[in-house]
């Protein structure tokens, strides 16, 4: 990636954290992008990147955030899967991909 290009991604991924529309890994990306060498920055930024990547900090967790959601309106969840959970947090990827016009 060019100067130029790096540049051009900070200020998008930026925007997007302003108006809190980024997802985890953009703002993880971000992070990454903006760091200075600092080394307990560095390695957070690692760790964020770790979490993000696992189970229960990618598909999971929105999945988890759905069902919340649906326990909070007084849906019955005693019936859901891991695959039903799975496909809320599909649901709602594609969701804030569409919001977002992100493929």
């Amino acid at each position: 990636m060019t100067i130029e290009e790096t540049m051009n991604r900070m200020e998008l991924l930026g925007s997007r954290i302003k108006e809190g529309t980024a997802s985890q890994k953009e703002a993880i990306e971000w992070l990454d992008l903006t760091n200075s060498g600092n080394p307990v920055k560095e390695a957070a930024i690692q760790l964020l990147k770790d979490w993000a990547s696992s189970d229960y900090g990618d598909g999971y967790f929105d999945g988890f955030v759905k069902a919340q959601n649906l326990y909070q309106e007084d849906v019955d969840l005693s019936d859901y899967t891991k695959q039903n959970i799975m496909e809320l947090s599909e649901a709602a990827e594609s969701s804030f991909d569409a919001r977002n016009g992100q493929n």
